[in-house]
């Protein structure tokens, strides 16, 4: 239960919550869990600031939140795309390079992510586990996926998300030399100043939490049980059976 106490401790000074979203059912929902980072203190920060955080030592606001989305799934778009616009808050967002390239509507809305001032990182091109693949795959997921990112987002593709959080030292290392400035996992925790950048924890909010009991989560007295993350995961790979998300 190491994770959890730490979720649960005062951010303080140099701390950093990482919220990782995937299905977002209900907009009104989503409303409600910013009004609970709001009501908690929290300022939700974009992520050129983070990496300013983590590479310059830069300063954050304490409590600091960072919002991200894994896919760029329909649902985000419908749901919690709006509820950002309307207040004025920005987010991370991390498509998988194959749906960009075989969906031209996927193209669109990520490039309209990018233009609203939202960030985009690389997911890499299959969505396969890396650690499960030699080098030379490993290195084209990381290249490839970067550079169809950038280019339809047209900015530069500063971070990385792992697919199901699956990450060994070696694939770390090899992210690193692929020029990444950080890279992202779905290890429960905070982020602190100092961290490995290659290796950075998230909280992901998993089964449409309502505004009590996304506030004990954050709160880290409540945490998702580890048979809902099983179901999550098997989730994400019936779906990544799908032709397009979005």
């Amino acid at each position: 239960m190491r994770a959890l106490r730490e979720l649960g401790r005062s951010l303080g000074p140099g701390g950093l919550l990482v919220l990782c979203y995937h299905t977002v059912r209900s907009a009104t929902r989503f409303a409600a869990h910013l009004d609970v980072l709001a009501a908690r203190g929290y300022a939700i920060v974009p992520l050129v600031r983070v990496v300013a955080w983590l590479t310059r030592g830069e300063s954050l606001p304490a409590p600091a939140a960072l919002l991200t989305f894994d896919h760029v799934y329909g649902d985000q778009l419908t749901h919690a795309v709006p509820v950002l616009a309307e207040r004025g808050v920005p987010a991370t967002f991390f498509p998988v390079a194959a749906d960009l390239a075989a969906s031209p509507q996927h193209r669109r809305a990520v490039a309209a992510l990018a233009l609203a001032g939202h960030s985009v990182g690389a997911h890499t091109h299959s969505h396969r586990p890396l650690p499960a693949l030699a080098e030379a795959e490993v290195r084209r997921e990381l290249a490839d996926s970067r550079r169809i990112v950038e280019d339809v987002a047209g900015a530069r593709a500063t971070v990385f998300c792992y697919p199901f959080g699956a990450w060994d030292r070696r694939v770390a290392a090899l992210v690193s030399e692929a020029g990444y400035e950080a890279a992202f996992t779905v290890d429960l925790g905070l982020v602190r100043r100092g961290d490995d950048r290659f290796s950075l924890r998230r909280a992901c909010v998993l089964g449409e939490p309502g505004p009590r009991a996304f506030n004990a989560f954050v709160a880290g007295v409540a945490p998702l049980p580890g048979a809902l993350l099983a179901i999550w995961k098997l989730r994400e790979r019936w779906l990544d059976s799908r032709e397009v998300r979005a």
